[in-house]
Order: structure tokens, then sequence, then C-alpha cells
């Protein structure tokens, strides 16, 4: 199973996906062919696609992450931010868990 994949009974998860069903199903076709034809077998077999990820709180933790790419002068910006993906990170795997 790949690693961005999570089952729990008969609903599966995918990483970056905030919408459930058919529409969830034609973002992961869009993103990673592999992924989509994994999750399609597994749907085909009952499972549901659930959203795995608040939109807004993903959205604006991308936007956080590409700020890390740029060259940040002040070390306190910096830290700042690494800072609050760290807590974005520990509260989404607790939504996961």
């Amino acid at each position: 199973m790949l690693s961005c994949i999570k089952e729990k009974g008969n609903k599966i998860y995918h990483e970056a996906i905030h919408v459930a069903g058919d529409e969830g199903m034609k973002v992961i076709e869009k993103v990673n062919e592999k992924s989509y034809k994994l999750v399609k077998s597994y749907c085909e077999k009952g499972a549901e696609l659930q959203p795995l990820e608040d939109r807004e709180l993903f959205y604006e933790f991308m936007d956080w992450k590409r700020c890390l790419i740029i060259f940040l002068v002040h070390p306190p910006a910096l830290a700042d931010i690494q800072q609050w993906i760290r807590e974005q990170l520990r509260g989404r795997e607790e939504r996961e868990s």
C-alpha cells in the first residue's frame, strides 16, 4: 500500500484529498495515476473514499511550506514558520488517527 493512502474498515483516505467520493477520485486521478488505480480498486470492492484534509488548513499549510522554499533573511521569521508547520503536522496526525 502506498504511504499516502490509509485504510480504516471500509473507508479509504488519501493524503492531500479534501473531498469525498467521485469528486475526490477525480482529484487523485489528476495527481497520481498509481494511487488512483489502487484507490479505485478498493472502491470497486466497497470501500468509500473519505476526505482526509481540511481544505482551508491544507492550502494554508501548503502556502507556508512554500515560504520555506524562499530564502528568509530574518531568523525569527523562519523559526515562526517552522513552528507553525510543526503544530499543523501534529494536528493533522491527530485528525488522521
